[in-house]
């Protein structure tokens, strides 16, 4: 953990400590300040653009990309952190016990600016714990508000182990999977271990303890494409077979747009499939990562939630070139002549895309 101090050029900022901390991914820039309360108060700020000089750090070449801070930007975040977060301190404490509604927002705030949480993890926390009847997701069912329309609206430190267990048998009834219940069990544990672990609550036990974790049936064998299967599919592709035979192309261009787009589609499928690389990586995929002269790939972002981010171990990694794919790979380079930092798909939405939908979600 390295210290900061401010740009002479950068202007008044508020008093607090700028850190870089090294983590799987990569430096992380955290900010670390004492709050109004003498509370001391740490927060991520985002990946750093930065590398090590000896037993500190100095600025990479090059300008910082959109999902990186350098210092001067880093330094404007924390100062506006800090401001924001004493503009909350300032606030009328609300009188009276608090909620799990308010004790679970806390401790999503917790996991995306602390804990550095996956955007696709927060969004699916967030959607588990939306009110029921609330706007549903896109191209998705209004939220089931299981946990908030069971929890929400109660004090944390007068909901009991026989409330969760009642709630859990409850679910039992509705059909719900085990791997399901199993899902908002452990959400709502983690809700009650952040309000034990902030000591602000009122709460000593976790309830959740005391329940059980539902018995989830054994993992079946893993049914893959056999290599025709995956040509199969790329041909497919190619011939833009895989869109919505509903919505035609309405001009020379956008027809033009699409065959190009279904090319790329296609040369995505047979590199999914001869390298092992998860949705989001390949989406992240740049013509950089593509090393045709030792056969490799280097695989170090992902697509999450529709932003990128590193992968989902939080390490680069380093997977053979197949032939079929490498194959693939240099016929559409020699048609796009691409940039070295361009994607090789450019069509960034996960969900959206062909690939995501044919691959399994990563568990």
């Amino acid at each position: 953990m390295d210290h900061l101090e401010s740009p002479r050029n950068l202007g008044r900022v508020s008093s607090g400590n700028l850190l870089i901390v090294e983590r799987d991914g990569g430096p992380v820039y955290y900010a670390k300040w004492r709050d109004a309360e003498r509370r001391q108060i740490k927060r991520r700020l985002g990946p750093a653009w930065v590398v090590r000089d000896g037993e500190g750090w100095k600025k990479r070449r090059g300008r910082a990309p959109d999902d990186h801070l350098d210092q001067r930007a880093a330094f404007a975040v924390m100062d506006r952190m800090i401001r924001e977060h004493a503009t909350q301190v300032a606030l009328p404490k609300p009188r009276g016990p608090v909620t799990f509604a308010c004790v679970a927002e806390a401790w999503l705030h917790h996991l995306e600016h602390i804990q550095g949480a996956k955007p696709s993890t927060l969004s699916d926390y967030r959607y588990m714990l939306r009110a029921p009847r609330a706007r549903p997701r896109k191209r998705g069912s209004a939220p089931q508000g299981r946990i908030m329309r069971a929890f929400g609206t109660r004090p944390l430190d007068q909901i009991t182990a026989i409330d969760v267990k009642r709630w859990l048998a409850e679910l039992d009834e509705a059909g719900i999977s085990a791997r399901t219940i199993n899902k908002h069990r452990q959400l709502v544990a983690s809700v009650f271990e952040f309000g034990i672990a902030d000591g602000e609550y009122g709460v000593a036990e976790n309830p959740v303890r005391a329940t059980a974790k539902r018995r989830e049936p054994d993992p079946k064998p893993i049914d893959t494409y056999s290599p025709e299967e995956v040509l199969a599919l790329a041909r497919a592709a190619r011939e833009g077979r895989h869109r919505n035979p509903h919505r035609p192309a309405v001009s020379d261009a956008e027809r033009a747009d699409r065959a190009r787009e279904d090319e790329q589609d296609a040369a995505l499928f047979i590199v999914a499939a001869f390298t092992g690389l998860r949705a989001g990586e390949l989406l992240a995929l740049r013509w950089r990562h593509v090393r045709f002269e030792d056969a490799r790939l280097l695989v170090e972002r992902a697509i999450s939630a529709g932003q990128e981010s590193s992968t989902k171990p939080r390490k680069w990694r380093v997977v053979p070139l197949a032939d079929q794919a490498a194959a693939v790979l240099a016929r559409l380079g020699e048609r796009e002549r691409p940039g070295p930092r361009q994607a090789v798909s450019p069509r960034s939405r996960w969900r959206a895309h062909p690939v995501a939908r044919v691959l399994p979600r990563p568990r």
